[in-house]
């Protein structure tokens, strides 16, 4: 006991001394800009924030403590908006204040005049979208007024950041205030002066917004791709999101609900997605969602997107091929044609049959771009058949392409192999999406081929014989098999081991045309790899 009792006080002298020189207890701001060392810039600052807050090691246990007795900055000035429902805090003089311009002889700097500007339009846009207005600080920064503080946040290279009143919580819902870089001019900055102020005053204040539904660390995907579709929608001059879309062009091993700093602002595409396909009030459903479950996984988008959130990230991969030269904004994306990046396939198969195996991680996409120098005639039939080797969820889609106008999209699967091609087609894309919810890395393997329809004539033409891949694979214990037939026949339908022996007959008897299925039920058989045989 009297060990324990020394080293609390050798802990609580050595704190105390830390802050001996200062005089005062380091502000939140401070506190978070201690712990950044970006290596690029970053638009905001709020997820790195969160994940802070929500780390459950010992140090950040440390920085959440010192955080939430922390207060908040202390600025010489403050000017209130003219409708009352902000209120920007700022420096006259040093590193931190803006330029002390004021053309307009009210008293307060241009820069801070545009700041209660823009957030008062960013307010505005806000409630038009049927938002709930921003939960109360309880007078935290001197009044009701949403609270806005002006630093220089170039040493940071961020354009600002939104910070939890963690005092001030219910549930998971916060108050908060915002943080804005104090000119945009520094050359690290892309878009810069007051476009920047009009981009970072809208995309914190959406954040204030959000935090009022929910707060917590797995929301913080959702947080960034929402902001950034909010900028968008009310300065849709300024895209600045374009220098950002490189990340989920080039980085496809990245799931969808990542956030790093870098991929979310590329992957917000998902969300410009779901808004012109569904409407933005689909957007704040998800919110509420999200603030009823307590939880931001991207598995509550389900129930919210008509076919499925598989469905959707599908045929948001395919909307993801229409932009740069190939852009089509009647059918895609409205603003495609300003998207200068453009998707390169994983591999390009220029002879067939071709077959190779690609893996996936958890929500991502990826293209195969067949070619065949003759093209696609047509008639021709584009067959694939797939095999899953980790238990992966798949959703797949053939782009029969020409032109950005002139194509065609096929699902296709283990159940639906093939696509008669009804005319003719430079090329096919597959685009294949793994929807699986459990963080892997799974194999999944193609094989393609084309058949020929330059003499098939219009007279019926019995069905081959086939063996369909089973569903699912791998399975455990049981899984369907599939198989057709053109006409009456006798068959034997077997399991057999690595080893070549056969451990099953599945069937053994004539069995009539067309498609027959039956139930694999592999209880009692060591794990491992089988083959089906069908004579």
């Amino acid at each position: 006991m009297k060990s324990y009792l020394t080293f609390f006080v050798l802990i609580f002298l050595t704190v105390a001394l830390s802050h001996a020189d200062s005089g005062r207890v380091e502000s939140r701001s401070e506190l978070l800009l201690g712990k950044l060392t970006n290596k690029r810039l970053i638009k905001s600052g709020t997820p790195f924030l969160l994940r802070l807050l929500s780390d459950e090691t010992p140090e950040g246990k440390a920085f959440k403590a010192a955080y939430i007795d922390a207060g908040r900055d202390s600025k010489d000035l403050f000017a209130d908006s003219e409708k009352g429902h902000f209120r920007v805090h700022y420096d006259s003089t040093g590193v931190d204040a803006p330029d002390m311009e004021d053309s307009d002889k009210n008293g307060v700097p241009d820069f801070v005049d545009s700041a209660l500007v823009y957030l008062e339009y960013a307010w505005e846009k806000v409630i038009a979208l049927g938002y709930g207005t921003p939960k109360s600080d309880k007078m935290l920064g001197g009044s009701g007024a949403v609270d806005c503080y002006i630093e220089d946040l170039s040493n940071q290279q961020m354009y600002g950041y939104t910070s939890y009143d963690y005092d001030n919580s219910i549930a998971g819902m916060y108050s908060s205030y915002l943080t804005v870089d104090n000119n945009f001019t520094d050359t690290i900055y892309t878009t810069i002066g007051y476009d920047a102020l009009r981009m970072t005053t809208a995309h914190e204040f959406f954040h204030v917004i959000h935090l009022s539904y929910f707060g917590g660390d797995g929301s913080g995907w959702w947080m960034e791709q929402t902001a950034d579709w909010f900028v968008n929608h009310i300065w849709d001059e300024i895209n600045d999101y374009l220098y950002y879309v490189y990340a989920i062009f080039d980085d496809r091993d990245m799931p969808i609900d990542t956030y790093n700093g870098s991929f979310e602002y590329g992957a917000a595409m998902f969300a410009f997605y779901i808004a012109e396909k569904y409407g933005s009030d689909t957007l704040r459903l998800i919110w509420n969602k999200f603030k009823d479950k307590q939880s931001g996984e991207i598995e509550l988008l389900d129930p919210l997107l008509p076919g499925g959130l598989a469905q959707n990230l599908s045929d948001f991969s395919v909307w993801m091929y229409f932009t740069g030269y190939r852009a089509n904004t009647k059918d895609f994306f409205s603003e495609s044609d300003i998207v200068r990046d453009v998707i390169s396939p994983e591999k390009i198969v220029y002879a067939v049959p071709a077959a190779d195996t690609i893996d996936f991680k958890h929500y991502t996409f990826k293209y195969i771009e067949i070619a065949p120098d003759d093209g696609i005639a047509a008639r021709d039939t584009l067959k694939v058949d797939f095999t899953d080797f980790d238990g992966g969820l798949w959703k797949n889609q053939v782009i029969l392409y020409n032109s950005p106008d002139d194509y065609a999209v096929e699902q296709i699967n283990w159940q639906q192999p093939s696509i008669v091609s009804e005319r003719a087609f430079e090329k096919a894309v597959l685009v294949m999406t793994n929807t699986s919810e459990r963080p892997s890395t799974f194999s999944y393997a193609y094989n393609i081929d084309i058949i020929s329809g330059l003499h098939v004539d219009d007279t019926p033409t019995p069905s081959p014989y086939v063996l369909h891949p089973n569903y699912p694979n791998p399975f455990n214990p049981a899984t369907t098999i599939s198989y057709s037939l053109p006409d009456e026949t006798p068959v034997l339908l077997r399991v057999i081991n690595i080893q070549g022996q056969v451990v099953r007959t599945l069937e053994d008897r004539i069995a009539g045309p067309g498609a027959h299925s039956l139930l694999f039920d592999g209880s009692g058989l060591p794990s491992g790899i089988y083959f089906l045989q069908l004579t």
